[in-house]
């Protein structure tokens, strides 16, 4: 326990030390106060990309740093649908078992099968249900993706076969699947799209593999920008309670 202790410390140093908001701080600091006062005999366990958590309904991120679902599923009645190719499960209700209802947009979001799924904002998706997006990658960083249809514009042409100039060009709208892709910091809660920025921001304590991401050529950026965040979120461990 001690040496989890130090580690977190460590850890919020580390974001201060950086300049990082000084609301990361006092959520830092919260997420220590939490930890190790809630139950002076229950042990921390690492949060690892894998990581399991308990399955059941988070009314709010500070229960899933915990470990600790509001509700556990035996005490609900559940209707949902789940893709584990896409990461993406879709509730119609959620309800109490003495049939009180569960409003789906006062929740953080969920966990199945040990995976945190977090709640997507109305219209994210073209889903009719409320869409639950599921943590791929859990640790000091998480990362989570959905996909959206988006309608865009587009400029087709008309090509004379034998001069190859074009003699006729038309607008035409084409539905298009776009994905989102984002990070959520496990620490302070907050959650930015995942793109070059953001990356250098989050992991601006480590110097040299900040420098590295910064100068990865666009060419490559697709590629290795994950991996950067990967050897991020293992050098710099979180944990949470056990069950």
């Amino acid at each position: 326990m001690f040496a989890l202790f130090t580690m977190m410390i460590y850890t919020a140093l580390d974001l201060l030390k950086n300049s990082m908001s000084s609301i990361r701080i006092v959520f830092a600091l919260a997420l220590l106060s939490v930890t190790f006062t809630a139950n002076g005999q229950t042990d921390s366990v690492l949060v690892t990309k894998n990581f399991k958590f308990q399955d059941g309904v988070y009314q709010a991120f500070s229960d899933l740093q915990r470990n600790r679902p509001t509700w556990a599923w035996d005490s609900l009645l559940v209707v949902s649908a789940t893709n584990p190719q896409t990461f993406l499960t879709q509730v119609d209700y959620i309800r109490h078992k003495n049939g009180a209802p569960i409003h789906l947009d006062s929740i953080w979001g969920i966990v199945i099968s040990g995976i945190p799924y977090v709640r997507l904002p109305q219209g994210a998706t073209p889903k009719s249900l409320t869409a639950f997006a599921g943590l791929r990658l859990r640790g000091i960083i998480c990362y989570y993706t959905y996909e959206d249809v988006e309608q865009r514009t587009v400029e087709v042409k008309a090509y004379n076969p034998v001069t190859g100039v074009p003699f006729r060009k038309a607008t035409l709208k084409k539905q298009e699947t776009v994905e989102h892709q984002y990070m959520l910091h496990f620490i302070t809660g907050e959650t930015v799209k995942f793109n070059r920025e953001n990356v250098v921001a989050w992991i601006s304590n480590d110097e040299r593999l900040t420098e590295a991401v910064a100068a990865l050529p666009e060419e490559e950026l697709e590629e290795k920008l994950f991996k950067g965040l990967l050897i991020y979120v293992d050098r710099y461990p979180v944990y949470t309670l056990k069950h």
